[in-house]
């Protein structure tokens, strides 16, 4: 097995009884680097034409600064193209990197910096970049977000 995230197992105790699943986190610690974990992509989850994802940043986003959005692909034959970054607060727009790149495992981090002037505690802060697949969707990856200064 070559990651322990790989491993899935459920034990039956008796008929109607089972234990708790086993699910090992994976372990961010070699992307320490790029900040806190902040979403994943997989495979099933992207698709050949373009289209809008979303997530969330609302704690990883603590104050007025500088901050970088690392995208990080781990697995996967084809690459992920990600175009157009923004960074909501509620519903108004904070900062839009307008970006086209393609991004493959062996090429490192996509990184984006952005820059927060008007930071509001307990504020939803939410990233939405529009991605596909860049010839076919066997992709995986992580992004993570850091604060510069």
């Amino acid at each position: 097995m070559d990651r322990k995230s790989d491993m899935r197992a459920i034990t039956v105790a008796g008929p109607g009884h089972y234990s708790l699943p086993l699910y090992s986190l994976p372990d961010y610690s070699e992307f320490a680097e790029y900040g806190d974990f902040t979403a994943s992509w997989i495979p099933s989850k992207l698709s050949d034409k373009p289209f809008k994802w979303t997530f969330e940043c609302t704690g990883k986003v603590t104050e007025n600064a500088r901050y970088e959005i690392s995208f990080i692909q781990v697995a996967g034959r084809d690459g992920l193209r990600i175009r157009n970054l923004k960074i909501w607060k509620r519903d108004e727009l904070m900062a839009e990197l307008p970006l086209d790149a393609v991004l493959h495992t062996d090429d490192g981090a996509l990184v984006c910096p952005f820059e927060m002037k008007f930071f509001e505690a307990g504020t939803p802060f939410v990233v939405e970049v529009e991605l596909c697949g860049d010839g076919g969707t066997d992709s995986s990856g992580y992004v993570f977000v850091r604060k510069v200064s």
